[in-house]
């Protein structure tokens, strides 16, 4: 059921989706203030591998040192060279090719080759710049601001000074849907679309346009009453076990008892204030984040997990195989069909109109984002009273 009882103004105007300062803003908050998704688990399991990306403006490469994950800048603190270039792959040594200083897991410098030539050298003033790492389940996170994190935390702790730990209220629920035991991976790819990371959020947190963007591949929304919306101070849910009745359907659960022995027909859908989501399915799961490239530009990481099989011996091993593949394949599509309105949405903002825009009931999952990423993030908080909590929602 939904809780909100009427109609609700969006809180957020559409400066807020097109303009540079909002985007310097934006980007600013996600930086210093949450945790970034930045590669799997799987990725990184061998001494040696790592993983080079660009993430809201910092050059960062997560690597593998000796068991060890680590995040540093992927900057040489000689002359500022890029130590790594971006992508994945596997190196014995963190060393930069320009003229190979050799740096450790803690960043400072292990190997200065001619060190005569640096009289003086202190090995803590230049060193590189390294951020907190934590491991949920499947996932790798870092985070960018390292004094915003609490020096007593431990390492499988999201103890943050100015108490934003959302995930520590969902850190167990994500370790169980992607962790290596039951899952595997099935997608690992970075997706770009031409609109504000807001509009691309906002998208995956309604149903209401599913008929009309997706009509093959989901069809309606389920009505009112076979859906349950849950909201919590650090993020919302949505379930539901209404399915369709389709031969894909059919195929799903009949895969499920063959692999598992049963079919939990369950679809749940979380929130993380403020940009990520996690897509959940007893065969399949897609967790997501969100995060800007420019006032209308914005990337997804996208990691998808499907449920390995106990039982069925190879034959079981190769149906879960197909059908992760078949789940990688239905979520791509999905998310193109997306991807084709959501610069439409961005024109439309730009395009000045002055009528504010509103949800519908079935929308208050955006609504709660708004008055979260408000009374959280903007610099004109809205009043505590007005905030989401876990009681229902009104406009």
């Amino acid at each position: 059921m939904y809780q909100a009882s009427s109609t609700m103004p969006a809180r957020l105007n559409r400066k807020q989706y097109t303009t540079s300062e909002s985007h310097e803003h934006d980007s600013r908050q996600l930086r210093d203030r949450t945790w970034q998704i930045v590669a799997a688990k799987s990725q990184l399991s061998k001494p040696g591998d790592y993983v080079a990306i660009n993430r809201l403006g910092i050059p960062l490469l997560i690597r593998n040192h000796d068991g060890e994950l680590i995040a540093a800048r992927n900057v040489c603190a000689h002359r500022q060279c890029e130590l790594v270039e971006l992508g994945n792959g596997n190196r014995k040594e963190l060393k930069c090719g320009y003229h190979g200083w050799c740096y450790g897991g803690d960043g400072r410098t292990r190997k200065l080759p001619v060190a005569k030539d640096f009289p003086g050298f202190n090995r803590e003033a230049h060193r590189l710049d390294m951020y907190p790492v934590r491991v949920v389940g499947g996932l790798v996170m870092v985070h960018l601001n390292p004094e915003s994190i609490d020096a007593d935390s431990s390492a499988n702790k999201f103890d943050c000074v100015d108490g934003l730990d959302g995930w520590k209220d969902w850190s167990d629920e994500f370790a169980r849907r992607s962790n290596d035991s039951q899952w595997g991976l099935i997608m690992n790819e970075e997706l770009r679309f031409d609109c504000n990371w807001k509009v691309a959020l906002e998208g995956s947190l309604e149903g209401y346009h599913l008929e009309e963007v997706h009509p093959h591949t989901f069809g309606p929304a389920p009505d009112e009453e076979h859906v349950n919306h849950m909201f919590y101070g650090s993020g919302t849910t949505l379930e539901t076990i209404a399915r369709n009745e389709s031969w894909m359907t059919r195929l799903e659960i009949w895969l499920a008892h063959r692999m598992t022995g049963g079919h939990d027909p369950t679809y749940r859908h979380v929130h993380i204030f403020p940009n990520t989501t996690g897509a959940f399915q007893d065969s399949a799961g897609l967790i997501y984040q969100f995060y800007p490239l420019a006032p209308n530009r914005s990337a997804m990481i996208a990691l998808g997990f499907g449920r390995l099989a106990d039982r069925g011996g190879l034959v079981g091993k190769a149906l879960a195989k197909l059908r992760g593949w078949g789940a990688a394949a239905l979520t791509r599509r999905l998310i193109a069909e997306d991807g084709a309105i959501f610069p439409k949405v961005q024109r439309g903002m730009e395009g000045g109109n002055s009528r504010p825009r509103l949800f519908g009931r079935c929308e208050e999952r955006l609504d709660a984002f708004h008055r979260h990423w408000m009374n959280t993030f903007d610099d004109e908080p809205i009043s505590p009273s007005d905030t989401c909590d876990n009681r229902a929602i009104t406009s």
